[in-house]
C-alpha cells in the first residue's frame, strides 16, 4: 500500500481546524479548499445553495481527472462546517493524539474527512496507477439537517457510488444503515386568563402538554427507534394562564412501520388531551432524511473490503442512529456509505483525533479507489 504522508495530512487537519467554521459561516473554509483543489490539479466550482438559507459559502466541487475513463467515478464528501462552541480553536497534539486546548471543540468532524480527501487526491496524483474519476463534494450546512446536500444538484455529479467520511472512530468500522428522520412542531392553543383571578376560565396549554407527554413512550422505543421532544416553549407571565405551547421533537427509525406507527403515537397522544381540555392542536411532522441500507456485498463495500485486507484490517458493518450527507446521495441514486474520520467524543470539549486512524482512514479509501 501507498505512504501517506502524515506530515502533510495532519497540516491540512490543523489548518483547516483554526478556521471559523460555523454553519452556514463557512467562506473562509470553502476558500482553503478551493485553493488546495485547484493545486491538486482538480476543475473547480462553488455552486449557490447556501443563497436559500443566507449561508456564505455554497458547496465545493472538485473534479479529479483519473488515469482510466473506462473505470466507474467515484464520490468522496465531507462537510465544512462544525458545531458550538467552534471559534478560536486551538489544536493541541500530544503523540498521536491531537485535542483542542480544551474550551471548544475539536472539529475533527468534519476538519478529519476535508484533510484526509486533499491527502487521498494527492497520492493519486503522485502515485499513478490505474484509477477512475473522482468527485469531491464538501457541503455547507451538515450540522443544520444536511443543508449542504439537500441543495446539491445531484446532476451536476457523474458517481454512482462512493464515500463519505462522517462518523468517530474506529477506521474499521462502516455505516451502511441510516434511519429515517421525522421532525415534529406542535403547537398547543389553549385559553388565556387571570391566574390570580379567575384561573378557571382558562385552558392552561402547559397541563394539556404535560398530561400528553407523560403518556408517550419516548427515548429508546426498541433496537430500532428513538422518539424525543427537545424543545419546549411557552407562557408569557406567572399570572396569566398559558395559552401556548409550542413544541418540537423527533422520531427516528431503521424501520419506516415503527416509525410511522410512534409519529402516530405521539399525535394521538397530544390530541387526546387537546380535545379532553378544549384546546387545539397544531401537529406538523416534516421529513428530515430518508433512510438508506447498503448490502455488506454491493461494490461499494466489497472494495473496501478489498483494501481492508491489504491493510491487514476486519470491517465491521453497521447501523447508525444519526444521518449525514450519505442520506441524501443514496436517496438521489449514488450508493454511499460512512467511513470514520478518526475522531472521538464528537461536538464535546473533550473531543479528539487520533492521527493512526485518520492515516488508516486515507489509506483505506486510497486501496478502495485504486484498480
Amino acid at each position: 500500500m501507498v505512504k501517506v504522508n502524515i506530515d502533510r495530512l495532519i497540516s491540512d487537519f490543523e489548518d483547516l481546524v483554526r478556521i471559523d467554521s460555523h454553519s452556514l459561516k463557512e467562506r473562509e473554509t470553502a476558500d482553503y479548499l478551493k485553493k488546495k483543489l485547484a493545486e491538486i490539479g482538480c476543475e473547480v466550482e462553488e455552486d449557490d445553495g447556501a443563497k436559500a438559507v443566507s449561508g456564505t459559502a455554497g458547496n465545493v466541487i472538485g473534479r479529479f481527472t483519473g488515469t482510466d475513463p473506462s473505470l466507474p467515478t467515484v464520490l468522496l464528501s465531507a462537510h465544512m462546517d462544525t458545531v458550538p462552541p467552534g471559534e478560536g480553536i486551538r489544536p493541541v497534539r500530544e503523540g498521536n493524539v491531537i485535542r483542542s486546548s480544551g474550551d471548544t471543540i475539536l472539529g475533527a468532524d468534519d476538519a478529519s474527512g476535508l484533510s484526509a480527501i486533499l491527502e487521498i487526491l494527492r497520492l493519486l496524483k503522485e502515485n499513478g496507477g490505474q484509477y477512475p474519476d473522482v468527485e469531491v463534494v464538501f457541503s455547507f450546512g451538515e450540522e443544520k439537517g444536511l443543508l449542504g446536500a439537500k441543495a446539491l444538484d445531484i446532476k451536476k455529479l457523474r458517481a454512482k457510488h462512493g464515500y463519505v467520511i462522517d462518523t468517530s472512530a474506529p477506521v474499521t468500522k462502516v455505516i451502511v444503515q441510516s434511519p429515517t428522520h421525522i421532525v415534529l412542531e406542535v403547537a398547543i392553543r389553549g385559553r388565556a386568563a387571570h391566574a390570580g383571578v379567575e384561573p378557571e376560565k382558562g385552558i392552561d396549554a402547559v397541563q394539556v402538554a404535560a398530561k400528553a407527554i407523560a403518556s408517550m413512550k419516548l427515548g429508546r422505543i426498541d433496537e430500532e427507534t428513538t422518539a424525543n421532544l427537545g424543545v419546549i416553549s411557552g407562557g408569557k407571565a406567572t399570572n396569566v394562564v398559558c395559552d401556548l405551547v409550542t413544541i418540537k421533537g423527533e422520531v427516528r427509525s431503521l424501520n419506516r412501520e415503527k416509525l410511522d406507527a410512534n409519529v402516530d403515537a405521539i399525535h394521538k397522544a397530544f390530541d387526546r388531551s387537546c380535545r379532553e381540555a378544549g384546546a387545539v392542536l397544531e401537529f406538523n411532522p416534516a421529513l428530515e432524511y430518508e433512510s438508506y441500507k447498503i448490502s455488506p456485498s454491493s461494490k461499494v463495500c466489497a472494495r473496501l473490503q478489498k483494501a481492508a485486507e491489504l491493510l491487514g484490517l476486519t470491517l465491521t458493518f453497521e447501523a447508525a442512529g444519526g444521518g449525514s450527507d450519505a442520506n441524501i446521495f443514496n436517496a438521489n441514486g449514488i450508493e454511499c456509505v460512512v467511513v470514520s474520520g478518526g475522531y472521538k467524543k464528537l461536538h464535546t470539549l473533550e473531543e479528539y483525533l487520533e492521527i493512526d486512524q485518520l492515516e488508516k482512514t486515507v489509506s483505506l479509501l486510497y486501496g478502495a479507489i485504486v484498480e
